[in-house]
Protein backbone atom coordinates (compact mmCIF):
# COMPACT_ATOMS: atom_id res chain seq x y z
CA UNK A 1 0.00 0.00 0.00
CA UNK A 2 2.69 2.26 0.64
CA UNK A 3 4.36 1.92 -2.33
CA UNK A 4 1.06 2.80 -4.24
CA UNK A 5 1.19 5.79 -2.48
CA UNK A 6 4.21 6.96 -3.37
CA UNK A 7 3.75 5.95 -7.03
CA UNK A 8 0.27 8.01 -6.65
CA UNK A 9 2.80 10.54 -5.27
CA UNK A 10 5.43 10.70 -8.34
CA UNK A 11 2.80 10.39 -10.93
CA UNK A 12 1.02 13.55 -9.14
CA UNK A 13 4.54 15.57 -9.27
CA UNK A 14 4.86 13.92 -12.85
CA UNK A 15 1.75 15.65 -14.07
CA UNK A 16 2.73 18.97 -12.05
CA UNK A 17 6.00 19.26 -13.68
CA UNK A 18 4.59 18.48 -17.17
CA UNK A 19 1.66 21.00 -16.21
CA UNK A 20 4.47 23.66 -15.22
CA UNK A 21 7.10 22.65 -18.57
CA UNK A 22 4.07 23.32 -20.81
CA UNK A 23 3.01 27.02 -18.96
CA UNK A 24 6.96 28.27 -18.92
CA UNK A 25 6.83 26.83 -22.69
CA UNK A 26 4.19 28.98 -23.61
CA UNK A 27 5.54 31.97 -21.80
CA UNK A 28 8.40 32.16 -23.23
CA UNK A 29 6.87 31.41 -27.02
CA UNK A 30 4.79 34.38 -26.13
CA UNK A 31 8.19 36.42 -24.64
CA UNK A 32 10.07 35.39 -28.23
CA UNK A 33 6.96 36.55 -30.43
CA UNK A 34 7.03 39.56 -28.27
CA UNK A 35 11.01 39.60 -28.83
CA UNK A 36 10.51 39.27 -32.81
CA UNK A 37 7.74 42.16 -32.70
CA UNK A 38 9.93 44.58 -31.16
CA UNK A 39 12.77 43.69 -33.42
CA UNK A 40 10.75 44.10 -36.61
CA UNK A 41 9.57 47.08 -35.32
CA UNK A 42 13.51 48.25 -34.98
CA UNK A 43 14.13 47.55 -37.77
CA UNK A 44 11.46 49.44 -39.37
CA UNK A 45 12.32 52.68 -37.36
CA UNK A 46 15.90 51.98 -38.42
CA UNK A 47 14.53 51.82 -41.70
CA UNK A 48 12.63 54.96 -41.09
CA UNK A 49 16.18 56.59 -39.44
CA UNK A 50 18.06 55.70 -42.45
CA UNK A 51 15.99 57.38 -45.04
CA UNK A 52 15.59 60.69 -43.11
CA UNK A 53 19.13 60.69 -42.69
CA UNK A 54 19.01 60.34 -46.16
CA UNK A 55 16.79 63.48 -46.05
CA UNK A 56 18.42 65.32 -44.08
CA UNK A 57 21.75 65.37 -46.14
CA UNK A 58 19.27 66.45 -49.21
CA UNK A 59 17.81 69.30 -47.46
CA UNK A 60 21.35 70.12 -46.21
CA UNK A 61 23.20 69.97 -49.88
CA UNK A 62 19.79 72.17 -50.86
CA UNK A 63 20.98 75.17 -47.98
CA UNK A 64 24.58 74.94 -48.99
CA UNK A 65 23.32 75.79 -52.66
CA UNK A 66 21.13 78.06 -51.59
CA UNK A 67 23.57 79.98 -49.46
CA UNK A 68 26.37 79.64 -52.07
CA UNK A 69 23.83 81.26 -55.00
CA UNK A 70 22.67 84.15 -52.36
CA UNK A 71 26.55 85.05 -50.91
CA UNK A 72 27.01 85.02 -55.30
CA UNK A 73 24.40 87.80 -55.22
CA UNK A 74 24.79 89.77 -52.30
CA UNK A 75 28.89 90.27 -53.64
CA UNK A 76 27.18 91.26 -57.16
CA UNK A 77 24.73 93.79 -55.67
CA UNK A 78 27.46 95.00 -53.11
CA UNK A 79 29.77 95.68 -56.64
CA UNK A 80 26.95 97.45 -57.76
CA UNK A 81 25.67 99.55 -54.71
CA UNK A 82 29.96 100.32 -54.80
CA UNK A 83 29.77 101.32 -58.74
CA UNK A 84 26.75 103.64 -58.00
CA UNK A 85 28.63 105.28 -55.11
CA UNK A 86 31.96 105.93 -57.11
CA UNK A 87 29.42 107.34 -59.93
CA UNK A 88 27.55 109.61 -57.21
CA UNK A 89 31.06 110.75 -56.02
CA UNK A 90 32.32 111.74 -59.41
CA UNK A 91 28.87 113.54 -60.11
CA UNK A 92 28.78 115.19 -57.15
CA UNK A 93 32.51 116.39 -57.99
CA UNK A 94 31.18 117.08 -61.01
CA UNK A 95 28.31 119.37 -59.55
CA UNK A 96 30.70 121.04 -56.92
CA UNK A 97 33.28 122.02 -60.33
CA UNK A 98 30.01 123.51 -62.19
CA UNK A 99 29.11 125.32 -59.14
CA UNK A 100 32.38 127.12 -59.13
CA UNK A 101 32.42 127.64 -62.32
CA UNK A 102 29.38 130.07 -62.15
Amino acid sequence: MESKAILQAIMELSDQLKATEEKVTGQLESLENRISSIEKRMDSLEDRMDSLEGRIDAVEQKIDAVEKNLSEKIERVDAKISVLADEMVSTKADVVMLKKAK
